[in-house]
């Protein structure tokens, strides 16, 4: 299976629809903070986007999650 590349993103530009980050995001040195989005996969080895986490992991629901971090 070919894993996705992964797509840098800041944290500043990270959507936060319930505004539980608001505070963090009024912090300059957070905004460009450099967010990597590891891909996770379904049961059946799917890889689920971001964008449908929502529709596609019910709660509940295991997933795997392949990643990585710098410090």
């Amino acid at each position: 299976m070919k894993i996705p590349r992964t797509r840098e993103r800041f944290f500043g530009g990270l959507p936060d629809p319930l505004g539980q980050y608001r505070v963090l995001k009024m912090n300059e040195t957070y905004l460009h903070y450099e967010m990597s989005v590891p891909p996770v996969f379904d049961a059946q080895g799917y890889h689920i986007l971001p964008a449908e986490y929502r529709t596609a992991i019910p709660d509940s629901t295991i997933v795997a999650v392949r990643g990585s971090m710098k410090m």
